[in-house]
This record gives structure tokens, C-alpha cells and sequence, in this order.
């Protein structure tokens, strides 16, 4: 390919980034099983004028059939959850922390905070963009570019306010690999993480 199919790559790369930005949110992979554990915490008592409240914490570590099953009754939990999708040989593997934060306005409060995001090129990729004229250089640095992208989205959190089965459903789904762009469509979200924009 000439000049102007390399040219072409320097576009649609970006472009397939923020496609797989939009898939990650979707994206979740199971671990081992870790034991059950709770953490307590206790609120400041001068910020409730007084009133010592208590509230208990499921920790799942990465275990999203834990996750999953605090979601039924959207019991306060909290995990952490990598996953990794491949489009059009872009790599993408994100870790997110997720926690269920109770019951408000009788809908579950669902919070989501990227963690880490990072991107390699399939060997396939790399030998398409070779073809089309791309030195190794030229690779690395459309790598870096696009990693340098990914890494704004590091930190972006938000929270939806959701039915509980609906959670539910959604979460087993994702558990499944079966997860879309509409999934949250129509749900109450507020927050960075649901911004298209870098």
C-alpha cells in the first residue's frame, strides 16, 4: 500500500481506540474464587451529628459470581474486575474497580472506576501496517499515540442508578461475554467514565 493507505491507518487507529474505550466498559473476566471477606467500616461521628452508622462491605476481590450474587439484593460489595477484548488486532486489557453502593431511590447504586488500561498490537496487525509501508519506528510510535490515549481514561469513574434484576441480568451477561454498547441504555448514569470524549 502507498503513502496515503498508511495515512489512512493514523486515522482509524484512534478511531478503533475509542471503539474499544466504549467495549471495555462491557468487558469482564473470571478469576479464581477467592474466599468471602467483609470490611467494616464505621462513618465519622461528627458528620452524622452524632450518629454512629455501620456498614459492612463485601469484598469479591475478582470473583464476579460473588459480584453477581451481592447484586440480587444489592448488598454493599466492591471488585476489582480485567478484561480483555481484541478488535481488529488492537489489544486492549482493562482493570476496573466496581462497587455496589446499596439501594437509593429503590434502584441499586452501581459505581465503576477505571483502573489501568493497556494496548498491544497483534502480530497480525503489526505485519498489515509492515505491508502497508509502516516502519517498525512508525509502529512503535502509533503505539505509544495510542496508548498516550488509553491512558486518559485511567481514573474516569461514574455511577448508575439501576433496577436491581435488571443489574442483575446485565452482570450475568457480561459474565457470559455477551455484552453491548446499549446496555446501559436508558439507565440513569452519571459521571467521566460514561464520556465519549478523551
Amino acid at each position: 500500500m502507498n503513502k496515503r493507505g498508511f495515512s489512512l491507518l493514523w486515522i482509524i487507529l484512534p478511531l478503533l481506540l475509542v471503539i474499544l474505550v466504549v467495549l471495555s466498559v462491557f468487558v469482564f473476566y473470571n478469576s479464581q474464587k477467592p474466599e468471602e471477606k467483609t470490611i467494616s467500616t464505621n462513618t465519622n461521628p461528627k458528620s452524622t451529628q452524632g450518629t454512629t452508622q455501620s456498614s459492612t462491605i463485601k469484598d469479591c476481590e475478582t470473583d464476579m459470581a460473588c459480584f453477581i450474587d451481592a447484586a440480587k439484593s444489592c448488598q454493599k460489595s466492591k471488585a476489582l474486575f480485567t478484561g480483555t477484548v481484541n478488535l481488529f488486532g488492537i489489544e486492549q486489557t482493562t482493570s476496573s474497580y466496581y462497587e455496589l453502593k446499596g439501594i437509593q431511590s429503590d434502584k441499586c447504586l452501581f459505581y465503576i472506576r477505571t483502573e489501568d488500561v493497556e494496548l498491544q498490537f497483534s502480530e497480525e496487525l503489526i505485519q498489515q501496517m509492515q505491508t502497508s509501508g509502516a516502519s517498525q519506528t512508525e509502529i512503535n510510535q502509533q503505539l505509544q499515540e495510542s496508548q498516550n490515549l488509553a491512558n486518559q481514561l485511567k481514573g474516569r469513574d461514574g455511577t448508575c442508578n439501576i433496577e436491581t434484576q435488571r443489574l442483575v441480568t446485565l452482570l450475568t451477561g457480561w459474565q457470559q461475554g455477551d455484552f453491548s454498547t446499549e446496555d446501559l441504555e436508558g439507565v440513569d448514569c452519571s459521571g467521566r467514565y460514561f464520556e465519549s470524549e478523551l
